[in-house]
């Protein structure tokens, strides 16, 4: 398991501070100054890997909020609505 530093806290809250989120919800950052999830409020300081670690320095997520999103296998809502073979077809037609 990694663990999230002061550092990496606080720029991830500076980071969704100054993103659209932010904008639309201050209070997004100040759960991840305070080392919570600002999805679903939990705590967010322990990640799988280096990549878990990386996208928690991008939006804050907790590992299971990421885990939800992505999936466990890149088969997450958000990995499968992004996927390129979906629009092969498309192009090919």
């Amino acid at each position: 398991m990694l663990t999230v530093t002061e550092e990496q806290r606080q720029a991830a809250a500076a980071r969704l501070a100054n993103s659209p989120l932010g904008s639309l919800d201050p209070g997004a950052s100040l759960l991840v100054q305070g080392g919570f999830c600002p999805l679903c409020g939990q705590s967010a300081d322990e990640f799988v890997d280096d990549l878990s670690l990386r996208e928690y320095g991008i939006s804050g997520l907790c590992q299971s909020c990421q885990d939800q999103t992505f999936g466990l296998d890149g088969d997450g809502p958000m990995e499968v609505a992004t996927d390129p073979s979906l629009f092969e077809a498309e192009e090919d037609a």
